[in-house]
């Protein structure tokens, strides 16, 4: 993530609590924006990433977000970052800046997914067919 990129590209738009009078601190631009990033490339809902967030190690250190000592912005902060994303067409720009800085180290972008690598314990099928045909 071309991060001071998208920072510079963005800042001027974003200006959260600037008046101080809400009890909720500010969250950062970079983590907005890296939350909005885990949204589109998961298909995740407000809520759905939330729960995400509380299964997945790798998308909290990806967030920057420590749940033992924070927690998630909440659903209308997240509703209004998108608001304001499409009220000034950021979308566009974030993807223009990002293909720009990929364009620059030879390399492009493709859908992911995520693989749950979860280790179970399962019965052997091997043993209980062995231990079935001696009878």
């Amino acid at each position: 993530m071309p991060r001071q990129r998208l920072i510079d590209a963005l800042s001027s738009f974003y200006f959260p609590n600037a008046s101080g009078k809400r009890d909720r601190p500010p969250v950062g631009l970079e983590r907005m924006l890296r939350i909005q990033f885990v949204q589109q490339w998961y298909a995740l809902a407000d809520e759905a990433l939330k729960d995400a967030t509380y299964d997945s190690q790798a998308m909290c250190d990806f967030i920057g977000i420590d749940l033992a000592v924070e927690s998630m912005p909440d659903a209308t902060t997240l509703l209004r970052f998108r608001h304001l994303l499409e009220k000034h067409a950021l979308t566009q720009r974030i993807f223009e800046e990002i293909s720009a800085s990929l364009t620059e180290k030879d390399l492009f972008m493709r859908k992911g997914t995520i693989v749950d690598a979860t280790i179970a314990a399962a019965p052997s099928t091997k043993n209980h067919a062995k231990h079935t045909n001696r009878r």
